[in-house]
């Protein structure tokens, strides 16, 4: 009797900078949706009418209620850990005079009761 043959199967896991490092290099590109998800490069699955309705229903709401007292940030990048940078449909942050031009926010631009939440899964 042969022994079956058993395959050991690696996953090369990235970081932020590896996945910037990436997208500079061409291989990755706007035209893309994808994000980093525990050191994973993900396809996004496309927006279909309803998930996006839901997202600008969302945003309408939110952004009456909370103006001038937090930001809301669509469909954009966060920096949750150095692998994982997802794009969230809304994040809700704390307000920032440059509105996050100087780099994606992180865990600690967020409301503070949902960190704990946000971090699930994020090593």
């Amino acid at each position: 009797m042969i022994a079956p043959v058993t395959a050991q199967v690696t996953k090369k896991l990235f970081s932020v900078d590896d996945y910037y490092r990436i997208y500079r290099s061409g291989v990755i590109t706007d035209a893309e949706r994808v994000e980093l998800i525990a050191g994973e490069i993900v396809y996004m699955s496309p927006t279909g009418a309803k998930h996006a309705t839901c997202v600008d229903r969302l945003n309408r709401i939110l952004m009456r209620q909370l103006i001038d007292r937090s930001q809301l940030r669509v469909q954009s990048s966060i920096h949750l850990s150095a692998q994982s940078q997802p794009q969230p449909d809304l994040a809700l942050l704390k307000l920032k005079e440059d509105e996050y031009e100087s780099g994606h926010p992180s865990p600690a631009d967020t409301a503070d009761s949902a960190i704990e939440y946000d971090m699930i899964g994020v090593k």
